[in-house]
């Protein structure tokens, strides 16, 4: 699910290919939006666009889509990844989305015309990319992925800037913190980790879920984060 950045819309996808669009206050559907395709595809990730007019979606069929929230019409579609795609972002300019794959692989694409601007890899047996997150500038993005890693990347030219270690299992999400100083981690071992932006170094771990940590988020004034685990807990922390 996604939240439209002023609040009135949330999105949400399904295993049966579709994306419905509901109305926050009313709590009824808009339109449902269809054109992801295949047998046990599914939609996995949604991301809305900073101004609210577009979003993102990508699935089981290997493909990211890209559609107008006030029609309801399909822009464009991405075709270059090999496997399904796990996740997606869309860049604070509007100009790129990101997007993640079980072929160990991010992709840059232009998204006004769809092309590959870079192919950023992760390498290893297991090396799916479950996790891309732009930094609130827009100049660096994370990639989380099974082999145990996060990588930062300058948007601009697809260089690595370097690769954080320290999670002992496949890292599940990552997330900025509005300032861009931290970057917040999360992996199958039910930690979370916590990493200097400066100084490219852990902070701290935190402990406490008793499950996979699969999602993130700050707050907005980045004080505090609130982490979702398959232990059936969110658990509020302060980082301060």
């Amino acid at each position: 699910v996604a939240f439209s950045p002023d609040g009135q819309i949330i999105a949400s996808g399904d295993d049966e290919n579709n994306i419905h669009l509901w109305d926050v206050t009313s709590g009824k559907k808009i339109r449902t939006l269809k054109g992801h395709r295949g047998w046990f595809a599914g939609v996995n990730c949604l991301s809305f666009s900073p101004d609210g007019e577009i979003i993102a979606s990508a699935g089981g069929d290997k493909t990211v889509k890209l559609w107008d929230v006030s029609t309801g019409e399909e822009i464009r579609t991405f075709i270059g990844h090999d496997r399904w795609v796990g996740t997606v972002a869309i860049s604070p300019d509007r100009q790129i989305i990101a997007s993640g794959s079980a072929d160990k692989t991010a992709i840059l694409w232009n998204l006004n015309t769809g092309e590959i601007l870079n192919l950023l890899i992760h390498t290893g047996t297991f090396a799916a990319v479950r996790s891309v997150a732009f930094s609130p500038d827009g100049q660096i993005i994370a990639t989380a992925s099974e082999d145990y890693t996060i990588k930062l990347w300058e948007v601009s030219n697809g260089e690595e800037i370097c690769t954080l270690k320290g999670h002992e299992n496949f890292v599940r999400y990552v997330n900025f913190s509005p300032n861009r100083e931290i970057l917040a981690s999360s992996s199958y071992s039910d930690d979370i980790k916590l990493w200097d932006m400066n100084t490219k170094q852990e902070i701290s771990t935190l402990s406490g879920h008793s499950g996979d940590v699969n999602s993130l988020v700050f707050s907005p004034d980045g004080k505090t984060l609130f982490s979702g685990s398959e232990d059936k807990t969110i658990k509020i922390w302060r980082c301060e």
